[in-house]
Formats: structure tokens, sequence, C-alpha cells
């Protein structure tokens, strides 16, 4: 039995891996294979079987997984990302949920025969989101900024919200005084979501304090935050029911928001963890769609589905965006992308085994219901989003653009020729001369150290994918290869050499995995190409053909041409680095330095 559990669990871990790196290699939503993955190992083969797996503890399991996802997602949300946008996002958890919860009740039923009880639980469970799905979504989609943080916001405030108002509808259900229960409700939920937010303000403020002053050690921060999370988690639901995930949400934020803690090394590890949960948890709970039901009631759910996202999703976007910024086509787009995930499975499963205890009639079909929804309304915008969005012209730019650290007389000039082959360029300085320079020069520019808080805040890299560290102090170009590696990878970020740096043994330089790759083929300094310019030579482009190949065109300059980067027929920028030898071919644009002719 134990190697069959070992056996399931690997399989689960490997699938989440290998459709993970899928995902990324062919640009598609992760969602929709997890999704066909649950649902042929379970339902379909009968190769995982979850409330067999696990019993008992499948549900403890999935919500501390959720909790630990709720508390990363949080962990990223900041309030200055939403500038202008924070009316619509609060109305959108406050007026929003109320909206779709009244709706979709009504519209469960008169659909589905059900008693009002069971339509207000069903409402309730419908309105839950959750980044288990919006994270994804947002990074396959990828849609401007505004509209990404509101989805994120929406997404990870929702969750804890939409479980709390399932709770306290099902103990409005549960109680024999229905009169009494509906006078206690809005007591209860006062109190339910007093407690929750106040246990979340007060640890998240303790963990801020042991982030900030170091009293936690480095070795030790990540298992302690994960522990922590855990705790809080459990212990807020054992006092009040289901408060668990409303205070690890408002934990997170508050220690996103306070200044000078230090979160990379808690948000990289919690990152890993929560990709790898969120995938297992939609395989897992996908196997758990029980196929019997699902003739019964498949033309209603798609009914009741097109009813949520066609009627009730874009009128809840329309009344909560009301007198925002929000132009028509902004809105639209928010109005498409309304998926539900984990966290309405996982109560819709809870809730259903209960009612079904007290005899409820058809509740049974909540959870087939339920998990129909989820999958169309993950569907849709996994399958159109990105479309939707093109047409709507709300995207982001492909990452072309590069971000120049320096502002120099060798940054300028490169960064001259990679706009004229049509890619963004910023260089950021802390040089006022050489920033003034640039800018003379119609070049654009960030004023200030690059890896500093008001560059976190204020440095706009939408639409930029790669990173050149060119300047000669070897300290900045150290650190801004750490700062940045988590937002451009370290694959695109590339620097260039000092000469004090090349004196050093090896044992006192910085590691490429800070650094990144070095840039042109031979171990050339920025001394050096400042030096070059200074006696004249000049950046330029050259077109490869049939006939004058890159070994003609390397003879033609006979060792006074120093290759800098190539474009493709695709107009990709590839630069020549000691550690990515790049082969040129015919139709390729070839910028290199050259030595002008005497």
């Amino acid at each position: 039995m134990s190697e069959h559990i070992l056996l399931m669990l690997a399989l689960v871990g490997g699938l989440s891996a290998l459709f993970q790196v899928i995902s990324w290699w062919a640009r598609i939503p992760v969602i929709l294979m997890l999704l066909m993955a649950g649902i042929l190992l379970g339902p379909t083969l009968h190769i995982l079987t979850p409330d067999k797996l696990f019993g008992q503890v499948l549900f403890p399991l999935i919500s501390i997984a959720v909790a630990i996802i709720l508390f990363e997602g949080s962990l990223t949300l900041r309030f200055d990302q939403i500038k202008g946008q924070g009316n619509v996002v609060f109305r959108l958890v406050t007026k929003g949920v109320l909206i779709g919860w009244l709706c979709i009740t009504i519209a469960a039923y008169y659909l589905f025969n059900i008693q009002w009880g069971v339509a207000f639980l069903f409402g309730a469970i419908m309105v839950v989101s959750g980044p288990t799905v919006i994270t994804p979504l947002v990074r396959a989609i990828r849609p401007k900024a505004n509209l990404a943080h509101i989805l994120r916001w929406e997404g990870i405030a929702i969750d804890p919200i939409g479980g709390l108002l399932a709770v306290i509808i099902y103990g409005w259900i549960e109680s024999k005084n229905a009169n009494a229960a509906i006078a206690s409700m809005a007591l209860n939920m006062l109190t339910t979501f007093g407690f929750g937010f106040i246990f979340g303000l007060i640890n998240g403020f303790l963990m801020a304090e042991l982030l900030k002053k170091r009293w936690l050690p480095d070795s030790l921060l990540n298992i302690c935050v994960l522990n922590w999370v855990i705790l809080v988690y459990v212990l807020a639901s054992f006092i009040i029911d289901e408060t668990g995930l409303l205070a690890v949400t408002i934990m997170g934020i508050v220690v996103a928001n306070r200044k000078n803690v230090p979160l990379d090394t808690v948000l990289d590890f919690k990152e890993t963890l929560s990709t790898l949960l969120l995938s297992g948890l939609f395989i897992i709970l996908a196997a758990r769609i029980e196929t019997k039901y699902i003739h019964l009631i498949f033309s209603y759910s798609v009914l009741i589905f097109l009813i949520i996202q066609f009627i009730i999703r874009p009128l809840s976007v329309i009344i909560c965006s009301w007198g925002s910024n929000l132009v028509w086509q902004e809105k639209f787009f928010l109005s498409w992308i309304a998926p539900r995930g984990i966290v309405a499975a996982a109560i819709a499963s809870l809730f259903a085994l209960k009612l079904e205890t007290m005899h409820y009639p058809r509740a049974y079909l909540l959870v087939p219901i339920v998990f129909l929804i989820i999958v169309y309304s993950v569907v849709l915008p996994s399958l159109t989003g990105r479309l939707v969005g093109r047409l709507l012209d709300v995207i982001e730019p492909d990452p072309t653009g590069v971000l120049i650290i320096g502002a120099n007389k060798v940054c300028r000039e490169i960064a001259k020729v990679l706009v004229s082959h049509d890619i963004a360029v910023t260089l950021a300085s802390v040089s006022w001369e050489n920033v003034s320079a640039a800018r003379l020069e119609g070049l654009t520019t960030y004023y200030g150290n690059p890896v500093s808080l008001h560059a976190e805040r204020n440095l706009n890299l939408i639409g930029y994918g790669k990173m050149l560290t060119i300047t000669p102090n070897q300290e900045l170009n150290t650190l801004s290869g750490i700062r940045y590696k988590n937002i451009f990878g370290m694959d695109n970020i590339f620097y260039l050499l000092t000469s004090s740096e090349k004196k050093l043994p090896e044992k006192l330089k910085a590691s490429r995995k800070y650094v990144g790759a070095n840039l042109f083929e031979t171990e050339v300094t920025y001394q050096q190409v400042a030096s070059l310019l200074s006696q004249g030579w000049q950046l330029k482009s050259t077109t490869l053909t049939q006939q004058f190949d890159y070994d003609a065109y390397l003879q033609q300059y006979q060792g006074n041409v120093l290759p800098f980067c190539a474009f493709n027929a695709k107009n990709k920028l590839l630069l020549f680095t000691q550690q990515h030898k790049v082969i040129p071919e015919s139709g390729w644009i070839i910028v290199s330095f050259i030595k002008p002719r005497e």
C-alpha cells in the first residue's frame, strides 16, 4: 500500500513538473494540461483515486496547500501597484461578491430546482476565484500591468472572503431556527471577518519586524516562515472555522507593504513551492470528478456558466469600475477573465458531503456542477484570453526591450543602434552627466540607482526582456545581476568585464550566476571598448547574404571588427558572448564595433 502511495505521489509530482516545462516551451496555459491529466488519471483510467489514496487527510492537506499559495500570492501585493485602481479592487471584493452571490443564487435556484439554502451556498462557492488559477493565466496572457494587478488582487483577496461566506451560509442552513440564523448572520460575518483580519494583521506585523531586524538566521528563514504560515492558518481556523485563509492573506499583505523587509529569499522559495502545490492540486482535484452525474447536469452547467460569464461578471465589473479611469476595452477584458479554482472545488466537495448527510435533495449534484464550471471558466480564458487581449489592445508588448545599467558613451552608442532596430531601450545610471547626455540624444533614461527601492517601484520594465550591465563599477554590475535575475532570468542578463576584474584571480571574481554571460566572444573589457570608441571605432550594421556570409564579413575587416550582436530573420536580438556561440545566417544583420578605414 505504501509503495502505491509513493508511486502516485511521484506520478503527480513528475507530471506537474513535465507540464510546467511543456507550458513554458509551447507557451500554452499549464492549467489545461493539468486538468486533462487529472481527468485522464482519475475518472477515465481510474489510476489515481485521491479519496482512497489520502483518506481523511485529503482536505486538510488541500487547505494547508491553499493557505501557502494564498500567502505567497499576497506577498506580491503592494498598494503602490494599484494606485488609481484601489477603489476598483475594493468594490470587486465587496460589491462584486455581493452581486455575484445573489445573482448566481437566483440563477441556480430556478435552473437546478434546488432549495434556497443550497442555492445560496452554491452562489457563495461560485464567487471564489483565487491565485491558483489567476496567477498562471496572468502569466500566460500577460495583460497590461494595471489589469494584471487588479486581477491578482481580486483573485487573492476574494478567496478567503468567498470561503468565509460559504461557511456562514452553511451555518444558516444547518440551523434549526432559520429566522434566528438570519438575524445572527450579520453578527457572525462581522465576528468572523474581524477575527481573521486582526489575527492576520498582528502576525503580519510580527513577521515583518522579525525579518526586518534579521532575528531569524538566513539558513532557517524559509522553513520558519513556512511553518509560521501553517501555524497561523491552523490556529485561526481552530478558533473560528475557516478564518485561516483570511488570516494568512492579511499577514502576507502586511509583510509585503512594510518598508525594508528582505523578501527575495522567501519569495524565491515560496514561488517554487506554490508552483509545485498548485500543479499537484489541479491534478488531484480533477481526478475526483465523478462522471456518472455529468450527463444529468451537463446542459444546465453550460447554461449557468454562460449566465455567470456573459451576464453576471460583466454586470459586476461595470458597477464596480463605475467612475474609474478604466476604458471600455479594459473593462471588457476584466469581464472575460473570471476563472474559478481550487478553493471553490475544495469547499464544494466538503459541503456536499455534509448536505448529503442532512438528506438535502439533489445535494449530490453540487460537486459535479462546480467542477464543470471550473473547467469551463478555466478553458475559456486559457484558449481565448490572449486573442481577446490582443484584439482589445490590452496585452503587454513582447519582452524585446533592453535595460542597460549605465549611461556612459559605450552604453549610449549601443542604445542608439538597438533603438534603430526597433528595440526599446532604457539607460539606468546614477551619473546625472551621463543621463543628461543620453537624454540630449533622444534616449529613454532612468536617473537613480538601479538597485534602489525607488527603482523597484518606478522603473517601468513592461516589455523588457534583457539586461546589459556596462559600467566600470564591478560592484554595481554584480548587484544589478542579483537584483534583476528574478525579473529577466540569468539567461537574459549580460555584463561587460572591467579591466580591474580581469586581473583578479578566479576566487575573487563574482560568480557568473550573479552577473550573467560575458559580452563579446573574446575576453573584452569595458575600458577596452571605451578606448576603441575614443579612437574612432563605430557600431555599424551589416546584412549578410548568400554570397557575403559571416566568414566573408570577418575576412573583409581583417581583425578590425568586434561583433557585438545580431538580428535574425525575425528581428530577434542575439548577443555574442563567451558562453553561447552565435552562428549568423544569410539574411541576418550583424552589429559590430568597426575600425574606420584610413
